[in-house]
């Protein structure tokens, strides 16, 4: 709670956007129009691709095809993104597509992917959750539904000041790292000078002046939490410690964090039994 539900024809859909005013009505948009835009021109295209941070575009020469009829499934499915099709030869030349497929553009990281299986409903959602994530995830109320609802279940956590002299050093060594684990492991920054994470620092025994500092958690089960054995965060010693905990290699922190006893007098991101419920 709160729970908000839409009707449509009668029959009540779950609300799964965003909390903010521009999410809210993009999903409104969304559940009472077309799942996805019709592009017929480059300027249309354009204009769609530009229109936000994450935009996904299927080219289909016919749109009554079943991979066409797939995609407008996943489109109509995937709440927290806009979705487009189009049969347009010059779109494709314009938006790099050299066949039929579907290709998810990005105002982050390399900018675009391009779907690489079969275009079924599944393959397209899953393809969509996996790349509409930076590499790096700053978490926020914003970013946490997709941070703790994703399939990556495995975060690497830093624990950094904005207002750190080194924090762009740190921040590029921990994106550095990143780019070895994509799609294995999530890896994400929390401002420690923020109030709301005050209970993340809680859950993991952290103060913040032992911060910057990196904690990795498996989202499943008891919550498994592991603490690098050393202080250092060069883009060598994240992946020795990443890799260390998938491999096994790294024993569990034993850390026993109960819940604050006024955890549901103020919600915030990062209540630790909202994160074990997957999600805000």
């Amino acid at each position: 709670y709160p729970t908000l539900k839409f009707f449509r024809d009668g029959q009540p859909l779950e609300y799964k956007g965003g909390r903010t005013a521009e999410e809210m009505i993009r999903w409104l948009k969304k559940k009472t129009g077309p799942a996805a835009q019709t592009l017929s021109s480059v300027d249309e295209a354009k204009a769609f691709v530009d229109s936000a941070e994450v935009a996904i575009v299927g080219f289909f020469k016919d749109h009554s095809s079943e991979e066409a009829q797939q995609f407008l499934k996943a489109a109509d499915a995937v709440d927290r993104h806009i979705f487009a099709i189009t049969s347009d030869d010059a779109i494709y030349k314009e938006l790099g597509a050299n066949k039929d497929g579907v290709m998810l553009f990005k105002k982050f990281d390399e900018g675009k992917n391009t779907l690489d299986k079969e275009v079924t409903s599944e393959n397209v959602q899953n393809f969509v959750q996996l790349n509409s994530l930076p590499l790096v995830v700053e978490f926020t109320h914003e970013s946490a539904q997709n941070v703790f609802s994703g399939q990556i279940r495995q975060h690497n956590l830093l624990f950094i000041s904005k207002k750190s002299a080194d924090f762009k050093q740190l921040l590029d060594d921990f994106r550095e790292a990143a780019k070895e684990f994509k799609h294995k492991v999530l890896f994400v920054t929390i401002d420690i000078d923020d109030e709301d994470h005050e209970r993340i620092l809680e859950f993991f025994g952290l103060k913040k002046e032992e911060a910057p500092a990196m904690r990795f958690i498996k989202l499943e089960g008891d919550m498994t939490r592991f603490k690098p054995e050393t202080d250092s965060l060069k883009t060598d010693d994240i992946k020795t410690f990443v890799q260390g905990v998938l491999d096994g290699k790294i024993k569990q922190s034993l850390l026993s964090q109960d819940l604050p006893e006024d955890w549901d007098k103020h919600p915030s991101s990062g209540c630790p039994e909202e994160l074990r419920r997957g999600g805000l």
